[in-house]
């Protein structure tokens, strides 16, 4: 149990120092989703070869056992990239990171009523804060009378809709924080019957699949026509139109790109599904508040100004959490047994 709380802590921490990472990433031009599906890539290349080492590599799901991984890989995974894209370009990163918070508050709910994990009352009260707070995230700002106000004619009609899309952008972050927590949950039972390896191998390839059907749309060579509304819609970021443009972008993402799949992609995943194989589902949503901490923390040791005192308030917060979630919970007395009836 102490080693499954430490891979616990171990794939948080690395997740929060990707959050750095990936704005390096995104500083050096290769667009989000190529970028995602190629490190993507390099870490099933991993996973394939130490999978293979260690022979296991030979899948052997049942069908539930696919459909399981295939919820982890696609809507778990693959589908929030994409929708986060959308969102953040209609909102702001801002609100972007907020909302990934839904992903800790949604996994509880979700493991009480598909895995039939306990739920004390003081954590259920705690998720009903948490989702009042990401709703208020979601409806914030001006409101659409508000944000009209005092305008009228065109200057009012064009208000009104980058305020109908601001809200629409949030809604799409709020699902996609949500849909993280599937990745979790899905992934719990599968913990039961195989390993963190094997499970980490075939989730990683089919989401990496999944982004792949995305990725040259970021490309107007490779863009079919039929398809450039779609690539608008999702608001995909556009690569080079040359090649020695892709090759400089290429070289410039590399190095975010080999850490990110080694750390981020394999690592971060290995530890994340080993450490789910020892606690509960529930249990592990705790931690994952440890990866905004992380990435505040990185933020200042890479020259951003200090965070201000709540910031600092917050960390101790979150340190207390972790404490609270790592502790086991009491057993409960046994009821003293009466005379055995003859």
């Amino acid at each position: 149990m102490k080693r499954a709380l430490l891979w616990c802590v171990l794939a948080n921490v690395i997740g929060g120092s990707t959050f750095a990472a990936m704005a390096g990433a995104h500083a050096a031009g290769l667009p989000t989703v190529t970028f995602s599906f190629l490190r993507t890539l390099l870490s099933t290349l991993l996973f394939a070869l130490v999978a293979w080492r260690a022979g296991v590599l030979r899948p052997r799901f049942s069908a539930r056992d696919w459909l399981l991984v295939g919820v982890v890989a696609v809507p778990g995974f693959a589908l929030p990239l994409i929708l986060g894209i959308r969102g953040v370009a209609l909102s702001t990163p801002g609100l972007g990171s907020i909302l990934a918070l839904l992903e800790p508050i949604m996994i509880v709910p979700l493991s009480v009523l598909f895995l039939r994990e306990s739920l004390p009352r003081a954590r259920l009260l705690g998720i009903a804060i948490g989702l009042a707070g990401a709703l208020l995230v979601v409806l914030g700002g001006a409101s659409g009378a508000e944000a009209t106000a005092g305008l009228t004619g065109e200057a009012h009609a064009a208000a009104g809709a980058a305020h109908r899309e601001t809200l629409l952008g949030n809604a799409l972050l709020a699902i996609q924080g949500s849909l993280w927590a599937l990745y979790t949950v899905a992934a719990k039972p599968l913990t039961a019957r195989h390993s963190a390896l094997s499970i980490s191998t075939w989730s990683t390839a089919l989401g990496c699949l999944a982004m792949g059907l995305f990725a040259p749309l970021e490309w107007s060579a490779t863009t079919p026509a039929a398809l450039r509304a779609v690539a608008e819609w999702l608001a995909l970021e556009q690569g080079p139109a040359t090649l020695d443009g892709a090759l400089a972008v290429g070289r410039a993402s590399l190095p975010w790109m080999a850490y990110l799949a080694l750390f981020g992609s394999f690592f971060g995943v290995l530890l994340w599904n080993a450490g789910l194989e020892g606690v509960a589902a529930s249990r592990m949503a705790g931690f994952i508040f440890l990866q905004p901490a992380v990435g505040l923390l990185l933020d200042y040791a890479m020259g951003a100004p200090p965070p201000a005192l709540h910031a600092w308030l917050g960390l101790g917060a979150i340190a207390l959490a972790i404490l609270f979630v790592s502790r086991e919970p009491a057993p409960r007395p046994m009821a003293p047994r009466g005379p055995a009836s003859t």
